[in-house]
């Protein structure tokens, strides 16, 4: 097993690995409960890890790591624009395909 990443958290870190596992990486995660200890050990040994089984694997798990944090960073992004409904003018979230207000395709 190698080490991938550390987390910021175990919610993210699930993301992750998620992530990699739909993308045929095989990993578990690490630490997870070891926030616990926190305060007898530093705050930067107490977050969950990512391990990836196989050790072949491990350049595509960075690559698609890398990926996942590109997705998340434009996510961001993107839920702070806005759009306007050509039918009833109404604004509407970025993602959304079909306007709230009128119920047609945007």
């Amino acid at each position: 097993m190698n080490k991938l990443c550390r987390s910021t958290d175990a919610i993210e870190a699930q993301g992750i690995i998620d992530f990699l596992e739909a993308n045929n990486i095989e990993c578990q995660l690490m630490n997870n409960f070891l926030s616990g200890a926190l305060g007898d050990i530093p705050f930067t040994d107490t977050g969950p890890e990512i391990w990836v089984s196989n050790e072949t694997d491990l350049i595509l798990a960075k690559q698609l790591l890398h990926q996942y944090f590109q997705t998340q960073k434009l996510n961001e992004i993107n839920q702070d624009k806005t759009r306007l409904c050509p039918h009833c003018q109404e604004t509407n979230p970025a993602h959304f395909a079909t306007c709230w207000s009128c119920q047609k395709d945007i």
